[in-house]
């Protein structure tokens, strides 16, 4: 055996009640390999608490969204928690933030393909990505080589 006994209690672990509960035939008393999965570490994460805190926010909290046709030229993004608006933005049908929430609605694209697709300069894309990003309408990584719609473009 790999030392496992009275020591890891001095160490922060302590014998976890899972073999118990194995039938007979799955761990074989002579073959103790498997012996330090019988050991968990004491305590836990502290960040654990964040995010149950956050689980329980939206599993306690109604969160939805409407995408509305204002006029031919315009769009009303209305983000609401419990009934009640918590977000509202204008959104102009041929703005490149609607353009790029559009293309980013199907496929995860980057920053590259939409530069080709859009024929825009690089900062101007950029700035639009934080916009919406900033927003919570897009996600992205740091290197904007993985872009993708939080909103589903498609329910006008």
């Amino acid at each position: 055996m790999l030392g496992i006994g009275d020591a890891t209690e001095s160490i922060g672990f302590c014998t976890m009640y899972i073999p118990p509960l194995l039938p007979e035939t799955y761990i074989n008393e002579l073959d103790n390999r498997f012996d330090i999965f019988f050991y968990a570490k004491r305590g836990k994460n502290l960040l654990w608490n964040d995010f149950e805190n956050v689980e329980k926010h939206y599993l306690d909290h109604f969160y939805y969204y409407q995408i509305i046709e204002q006029d031919s030229e315009t769009y009303i993004y209305k983000e609401y928690c419990d009934s009640n608006l918590t977000k509202q933005l204008e959104l102009e049908k041929n703005s490149l933030h609607w353009k790029i929430l559009c293309l980013c609605n199907h496929k995860v694209v980057s920053k590259k393909e939409i530069v080709e697709r859009f024929n825009n300069n690089v900062q101007e894309i950029e700035e639009t990505i934080k916009e919406l990003f900033d927003e919570y309408l897009l996600y992205a990584n740091d290197d904007l080589s993985e872009i993708v719609s939080v909103i589903n473009t498609d329910l006008i």
